[in-house]
């Protein structure tokens, strides 16, 4: 189900490097669904670490 109009997306993921890497799909999934919308993830700074590739 795809919601219209939808602007910006705020994701709170696990901490822990386990939970994270299986958000990553939906994460992936968010971003095929909502080409347009801001998504934000609100993470810690070894996330940022870990996705910059």
């Amino acid at each position: 189900m795809q919601l219209d109009n939808v602007q910006k997306i705020a994701v709170l993921p696990a901490n822990a490097i386990g939970d994270f890497i299986f958000a990553v799909p939906a994460l992936q999934a968010l971003r095929q669904t909502y080409r347009k919308a801001e998504i934000t993830l609100l993470a810690l700074d070894w996330h940022a670490t870990f996705t910059e590739n």
